[in-house]
């Protein structure tokens, strides 16, 4: 693509940027409906395995995190500090710090870009 689109260029890469985007969250969902068959089925794919067949893999994984408000609820207060780490809350920083000591703190990524319909 050249630097500078035509109306009718940009249209054309919106709409298959939007098509893209589509036909993603179909395979996504099939590939959720196609892996619940073998969710559904713990004593044949139990976590820890890691099967073959044929020229694909199969393997289990465990999938787990450890949740804070169930920290909070299950551990005393000393038990829950002695676990946590204290991290800068962003809301009360923008609230409380001025421009230059937002400057310092914050990184900077590439833009984010969101495309979709009307």
């Amino acid at each position: 693509m050249t630097d500078n689109l035509t109306q009718t260029e940009e249209e054309i890469a919106l709409e298959r940027i939007v098509r893209n985007q589509l036909a993603i969250k179909e395979l996504e969902a099939e590939n959720e409906q196609l892996k619940q068959f073998f969710k559904d089925r713990p004593e044949q794919y139990p976590a820890g395995a890691a099967l073959e067949r044929g020229k694909f893999y199969i393997k289990i994984t465990k999938s787990t995190r450890i949740d804070d408000k169930l920290a909070r609820d299950n551990l005393s207060a000393a038990r829950y500090r002695s676990v946590s780490k204290m991290t800068v809350d962003t809301t009360a920083a923008r609230r409380y710090l001025n421009e230059t000591e937002l400057a310092k703190i914050t990184k900077t990524y590439d833009n984010r870009i969101e495309i979709g319909l009307n």
